[in-house]
């Protein structure tokens, strides 16, 4: 059960990490960038579902490479105090 619910929750925090989409108004969503059209782009946000926004409001999608999220999520699992997990993350991401 234990690692059923660290999968589970390894994989929402990798979907989270994935993309970041930057907005005209400022503001930036991180998650995963599911579907782009010319007039809109779908971001799948672990915790809220799915995003649409039409197209004219993104100013910029910036993509993450998998070695980029896995070291971002082992730095935030060396934060929890998660030091196995935050290890076997500094090591895919080598």
């Amino acid at each position: 059960m234990r690692s059923l619910v660290v999968w589970v929750w390894v994989g929402a925090a990798a979907v989270a990490a994935a993309d970041v989409v930057h907005l005209t108004s400022g503001r930036s969503v991180r998650g995963d960038v599911i579907s782009e059209t010319e007039t809109e782009v779908v971001v799948r946000v672990a915790g809220s579902g799915r995003l649409t926004f039409p197209r004219k409001l993104v100013r910029e999608i910036e993509r993450e490479s998998p070695g980029a999220t896995r070291l971002s999520l082992a730095r935030q699992r060396s934060r929890e105090g998660a030091w196995d997990e935050a290890l076997r993350l500094y090591r895919a991401a080598a």
